[in-house]
């Protein structure tokens, strides 16, 4: 029986309200396991708007590192956007999201991400891409530039002190330093009610990449946990079969990683069992 494959972690912690590792994953576990998502995508944005493309490598780029400059391309293209996330249950939570841990819909945080795949394909001309032609860097993981850790100690006079007792003083100065910057970093800062808020949270250690992929297979292509549960258990050689009430946890694990508290309002609601015809399946 094979063993789960687990998400790679980034970074042991993330700000709080950064859900783009998972958000990546899931865009993954879309183009493993239902290309004609990516595929449909791409044909509602092409040739239609191939003329939004800068023509040069520098314009591209200019556009890229230049939000306000996104936002403006993504004005023509968010009809089709939001037709294509809806069609994929992959929009929502309905509702304003607000508070400090809001968070933005796929649809709204994917905008950079659009654009970078509409220049690739327009230039690339790939006629059927099955992959997102991003890369992990190309999203945006931190808006914070972290405060500099400065380290200061009393000077050394060779006639007063010796050599070996300088460099003790000196070093548990800065052992000193360091863990009150890694403290100072890790309590975050007051809100304007008083309450401390940690700017990180722990990174889950071992998110299994399955579970986004029965998320597709249960948001994206509308299938039932007990059917998920049945193709994974088919899927494997040796070993228990795969129950309704572990798809349904994994899916549920998935979700929470990708919209925190609003994931129950963004899943659709179960339906009765049986495949839908394979044409609906984006395969």
């Amino acid at each position: 029986m094979a063993k789960d494959k687990f998400v790679k972690r980034k970074s042991e912690v993330r700000f709080y309200n950064d859900y783009n590792w998972a958000r990546i994953e899931f865009l993954r576990a879309i183009a493993r396991v239902a290309p004609g998502v990516v595929r449909d995508l791409r044909n509602r944005l092409l040739p239609k708007h191939n003329h939004l493309v800068p023509q040069t490598l520098e314009g591209r780029l200019g556009v890229l590192v230049d939000y306000e400059e996104i936002d403006q391309l993504l004005i023509p293209l968010s009809p089709a956007i939001e037709e294509w996330a809806k069609n994929y249950r992959l929009d929502g939570p309905d509702g304003p999201l607000a508070g400090p841990m809001a968070v933005s819909p796929l649809p709204k945080w994917m905008g950079r991400i659009i654009v970078k795949c509409l220049f690739e394909w327009v230039t690339q001309g790939s006629p059927e891409p099955s992959d997102w032609p991003f890369r992990d860097e190309d999203v945006t993981v931190s808006w914070l530039h972290p405060p500099a850790c400065q380290f200061a100690c009393e000077g050394w006079d060779p006639r007063l002190e010796s050599e070996k007792t300088f460099r003790e003083r000196a070093r548990a100065s800065f052992e000193d330093a360091v863990e009150e910057y890694i403290q100072r970093q890790r309590a975050g800062y007051l809100d304007r009610t008083g309450e401390q808020i940690s700017f990180y949270v722990q990174t889950p250690r071992r998110c299994t990449v399955a579970h986004f992929d029965w998320l597709v297979m249960y948001q994206v292509q509308s299938l039932s946990t007990q059917d998920i549960a049945d193709q994974v258990t088919e899927s494997r050689t040796g070993g228990p079969p795969t129950s309704r009430q572990t798809v349904q946890a994994g899916i549920k694990d998935a979700a929470e990683h990708i919209h925190g508290s609003h994931s129950v309002k963004w899943l659709r609601s179960p339906s009765p069992g049986g495949r839908p015809p394979m044409s609906s399946r984006n395969e």
